[in-house]
């Protein structure tokens, strides 16, 4: 799951809204939804290297993994944006693109069908370009708070014009992911504009200031970055052997009392108490060296 690094500063925990699978597989939705959710110690998370590009990962697999464990004959389904949804080439494209930016603005979503909400709007940068010298672009669309991480895609479906043949109208359907918005610009009282990632909840945002109708988008080719990353570290992956991974919060000693209570299952799967399975662990690293 791709999204924003500031989306998961400070997060406890994860809960994500999914569909379930027909009959149990992951082949078609049955029109259902449920929530996988899991504390943030057990959220494994792919950061971007570049520590000025807002962008990382959270993998789903173990996640899912648990809840089938959890939901016994039960599945989710879901779709991946893999390279081939990845759009290309740019150059092909023109600079104002009607484009479709996927999320929840104010938190507003379709709770009971379990939708996001689909709006439209243009490209305002070109594609080819790097908007001053960052790896984006520029969106003309309304970013409320809750729109961080929102994909934005090229979904069209019908005549369009390309840049290498201006004068030839085409007909076809378009379709690719074009980058992840994190951001946008405002002005404030004084009358300045500030860049500011856009507020994950409606509540968060009580700064005195006007939206302008503009987002930032980080370039697809940053989450094709992010992906090859995830798949070196754990594409292939030895079942049985010990692997170090980076998780939404350190599993220090404090952090894992607070998450789990002693008497409680742990959280590993081995139906043993947590203060009798890795409870033990976390208190053997509290005892002072003799």
């Amino acid at each position: 799951m791709i999204t924003n690094k500031h989306v998961l500063e400070g997060a406890k925990s994860l809960r994500i809204c999914m569909h379930t699978g027909l009959n149990g597989t992951d082949e078609a939705p049955d029109g259902g939804i449920t929530f996988i959710e899991t504390p943030a110690i057990l959220a494994t998370t792919v950061l971007h290297d570049d520590p000025a590009i807002d962008l990382c990962g959270i993998l789903l697999g173990p996640l899912i993994n648990f809840w089938k464990q959890a939901n016994p004959g039960r599945s989710v389904f879901y779709k991946a944006i893999m390279d081939d949804l990845i759009y290309g080439p740019v150059e092909e494209l023109d600079v104002c693109e009607q484009v479709t930016m996927v999320g929840c603005p104010n938190a507003i979503w379709d709770e009971h069908n379990g939708f996001p909400l689909f709006r439209r709007g243009f490209t305002a940068s070109p594609l080819t370009a790097n908007f001053q010298g960052r790896r984006e672009f520029v969106v003309d669309i309304a970013v409320f708070s809750g729109s961080s991480g929102s994909p934005i895609f090229l979904m069209d479906n019908g005549p369009y014009v390309s840049s290498d043949a201006p004068d030839k109208l085409q007909l076809g359907r378009r379709f690719g992911l074009l980058g992840t918005l994190w951001g946008g610009p405002r002005i404030t009282e004084a009358g300045l504009v500030e860049i500011k990632p856009a507020p994950t909840s409606a509540s968060a945002d009580i700064a005195i200031d006007v939206r302008m109708h503009l987002g930032y988008v980080i370039k697809a080719s940053e989450t094709h970055h992010l992906l090859k990353k995830a798949a070196a570290e754990f594409g292939n992956i030895d079942l049985t052997a010990i692997k170090m991974v980076t998780t939404l919060m350190s599993p220090t000693g404090d952090a894992l009392r607070e998450t789990f209570r002693r008497n409680a299952l742990c959280f590993c799967g081995s139906k043993r108490k947590f203060k009798h399975c890795h409870g033990q662990i976390v208190t053997a690293q509290q005892q002072p060296e003799s």
